[in-house]
């Protein structure tokens, strides 16, 4: 059976989902909502990212994601992209 991280080593993310990713990130954790007025995108479309990576890495909660976003250094605080 493949080990989680070797899973994950392999997924590709573009641009915005990392955006979003690391906006719901552990040192972030913005809300939904916050996270559509900084990215100037829909709740709608911030829904839709958040799916896409679940279906990417097959992880599922903000916390699992959050975790993800740490293990690719995307663990800075979302105020310093502001």
């Amino acid at each position: 059976m493949m080990r989680e991280q070797d899973r994950l080593a392999g997924v590709s993310l573009t641009a915005r989902e990392q955006e979003v990713l690391l906006s719901i990130g552990a040192k972030s954790g913005l809300t939904d909502q916050q996270i559509a007025k900084r990215l100037w995108i829909s709740i709608h479309t911030v829904h839709r990212h958040i799916e896409r990576l679940t279906a990417k890495t097959g992880l599922h909660g903000r916390v699992r994601l959050a975790m993800f976003a740490a293990s690719l250094g995307l663990g800075q605080p979302a105020s310093q992209y502001a």
